[in-house]
């Protein structure tokens, strides 16, 4: 029998959609369990009617991979690949705007059976939603990620030409990780909640004669939002973001110098809202991605 504990998941980048890259270099992703690519496929049903009231049965058609998976957000290879492929953006340099640039991977899902290692490898995968989430005084700070992908193959073979990179011990992030906070001219506040989110909504391209997706479509446009919550003291949040709406910045960094992250968001602001937990009040606000170069994302050093 298979045991959850012997579970690995590996992410590579690929070249060409869909297609796992000659001798690969695969990296560990530390997810969380539960956490699982599935090969999946709808089931048609025909309406027909048979002699003695019976149904004519079903067909599978609509062949995709898809899944989510979530882990501490932190920085590593994976972490960029996961960030490229949310934001359809590529890194120059330590920097990452979002955009146009499709990037697509390979997740290689593993368990043992006695002596026998068994595959899952699920190509042409996707991000469809992203989301970063933290707190000050409570857990870690948490990534989600929603994947589709083309595929996936099951075997008991290796990969041919493989390695595998060393599991590398995150540098886990709290609150107190969280700092150099700011959003437009406010002044003055104490941040103590984040949510971050960036979706775009993609789908499987179906073609005759084959088990497999022959692609992955994005339709529309990429939504960004980044809600924050300061501290309430006052009411200069209503007072500077009332009557604007004009496109303010924030910025957020995740960690410090070759461990961090630096996230810089341009967007409208929405109207704060009265939060109340415990003995705390808060006004959170939230921006919503607007123009180009609104999500950009910097590898700190």
């Amino acid at each position: 029998m298979a045991n959850p504990s012997d579970k690995k998941l590996y992410l590579v980048a690929e070249a060409v959609p869909g297609l796992t890259p000659a001798a690969p270099v695969f990296q560990y992703f530390p997810y969380s369990p539960g956490d699982s690519i599935t090969f999946v496929a709808d089931v048609a049903t025909s309406s027909v009617n048979l002699p003695g009231r019976n149904a004519a049965g079903a067909t599978k058609t609509a062949y995709r991979a898809e899944g989510s998976i979530q882990n501490d957000f932190s920085r590593s290879t994976v972490t960029d690949l996961l960030l490229a492929s949310a934001h359809s953006g590529s890194w120059v340099s330590n920097s990452l705007t979002a955009g146009d640039v499709d990037t697509s991977f390979t997740i290689e899902q593993s368990f043992r059976e006695g002596a026998v290692t068994n595959y899952r490898r699920a190509t042409g995968l996707q991000v469809n939603k992203m989301s970063i989430t933290a707190t000050a005084g409570s857990g870690t700070v948490g990534a989600s990620y929603e994947l589709i992908g083309m595929g996936a193959t099951h075997t008991t073979a290796v990969f041919n030409g493989a390695t595998y990179s060393p599991s590398v011990l995150p540098i886990l992030l709290s609150g107190a990780d969280i700092t150099n906070v700011s959003i437009g001219g406010l002044t003055g506040v104490q941040y103590t909640k984040l949510e971050y989110n960036v979706e775009h909504s993609r789908s499987a391209q179906y073609i005759f004669g084959s088990t497999a997706a022959g692609g992955i479509g994005t339709e529309g446009s990429r939504t960004g939002t980044l809600a924050l919550s300061v501290m309430r003291k006052n009411w200069d949040a209503e007072t500077a973001f009332t009557t604007s709406n004009s496109i303010v910045t924030a910025t957020v960094d995740f960690g410090s110098g070759a461990n961090g992250y630096r996230l810089t968001f341009k967007g409208n602001v929405s109207l704060p809202e009265d939060e109340e937990e415990g003995g705390s009040m808060f006004a959170k606000m939230t921006l919503t991605a607007a123009g180009d170069a609104s999500i950009v994302w910097s590898r700190l050093t």
